[in-house]
């Protein structure tokens, strides 16, 4: 129905000037709109479907493989099964679906928090990636937070040699600095690097006291 509009297979709807609906059960509704695949569906002016199952919707849509879907004026969806939600939308891979294009891009909000696990296949929300980088945070401390980008800044470590913004250096640090227990010589040990002895500064005088039995031995 219009002019130039041809259904020529069986079980077809062609609706609107120019448009052609040429495989079993296409439809094809508005002006110049072609449903070339079995089954397929185009509307709106200038829309195509060029596999079967595929469904264009919206001025200028595209769905050009097997269970394509376009919605949206300029909407592409060109790889098959791929979804292309929204004007403009563009999905070029097969089993992808698209909210924008290289150009534009959407966010995709109020979505439920998904199944976080080693088969999980849920997509995961905004709070849920927050949540994350918090917990790193709070484990690395030091003033380590998460900012609205959701990174964590550095921490800082403040030792008697300086300030450090890592958990790396700030070890290392300790671990130079620091009197460790030598497990060979059975002893706590002040040497560090490559150094064979340290020498330990500083000290503040003790009171030397002597065993009880020592003293009365002393004073008789």
């Amino acid at each position: 129905m219009g002019s130039g509009g041809i259904a020529d297979a069986d079980n077809t709807i062609a609706l609107g000037n120019q448009s052609l609906a040429v495989a079993a059960g296409a439809i094809a509704i508005g002006q110049g709109n072609k449903a070339d695949g079995a089954n397929a569906i185009a509307l709106g002016n200038g829309s195509v479907t060029g596999g079967a199952n595929a469904i264009a919707l919206g001025q200028g849509s595209y769905a050009g493989l097997e269970n394509g879907i376009a919605i949206g004026g300029q909407a592409s969806a060109q790889g098959t099964n791929s979804v292309a939600l929204g004007a403009g939308s563009v999905a070029t891979e097969d089993n992808s679906v698209s909210v924008g294009n290289t150009t534009d891009q959407r966010k995709i909000v109020n979505m439920a928090a998904g199944d976080i696990s080693t088969s999980s296949t849920d997509a995961i929300n905004g709070s849920q990636l927050y949540a994350i980088s918090k917990s790193v945070a709070d484990r690395l401390g030091g003033g380590a937070t998460v900012n609205a980008q959701g990174v964590v800044t550095a921490p800082n470590y403040r030792l008697k040699n300086g300030i450090y913004g890592n958990v790396g250096d700030a070890l290392a640090d300790l671990n130079n600095n620091t009197i460790q227990w030598d497990s060979v010589k059975k002893g706590y040990s002040a040497a560090h690097g490559t150094d064979a002895t340290s020498t330990i500064t500083t000290l503040k005088p003790a009171l030397f006291l002597l065993p009880v039995r020592m003293r009365l031995t002393v004073l008789s």
